[in-house]
């Protein structure tokens, strides 16, 4: 099990090697963060309810490299696996690099309960949430 991790980590490249790194530092006070209510981080987390956002084409490749290392992420650290955790470290990441997203809070009603979901979209992609985000109605998003 570990040979093969090592055997993996030895094949991404530097870049991917960092984001990883990052993303890691973002999800070990995230989870903290998400303890408190929502209107203490607003500034983290940008403007509220506009939706223009326009990336540059440059910015894909980037854009894919965060969405890789955030499934990556939540593959080998069992405290980033929640959606609003991810959402939030995955605005971070695009914001450092000053790339426009838009991050979505949704909620849906299944079997008389109120289920919620967070995700991050941008330049079309769902970098993070893709799992059964289309269920969900957007009730906030953050730009």
């Amino acid at each position: 099990m570990r040979y093969t991790i090592l055997k993996k980590w030895n094949k991404i490249s530097g870049k991917e090697k960092w984001l990883f790194f990052e993303s890691f530092v973002y999800s070990l006070w995230v989870p903290f963060m998400s303890l408190l209510p929502l209107k203490f981080y607003y500034p983290i987390l940008g403007k509220r309810g506009e939706k223009l956002v326009v990336s540059l084409e440059s910015d894909q490749t980037i854009i894919l490299n965060i969405k890789t290392t955030l499934s990556r992420c939540r593959k080998y650290l069992p405290w980033s696996r929640k959606c609003l955790i991810q959402a939030i470290i995955a605005k971070l990441m695009l914001k450092k690099r000053k790339i426009g997203a838009i991050m979505y809070l949704g909620v849906a009603k299944k079997n008389d309960q109120l289920k919620a979901h967070a995700w991050v979209v941008c330049n079309d992609i769902i970098v993070t949430g893709a799992g059964g985000y289309s269920q969900f109605s957007p009730v906030e998003w953050f730009v």
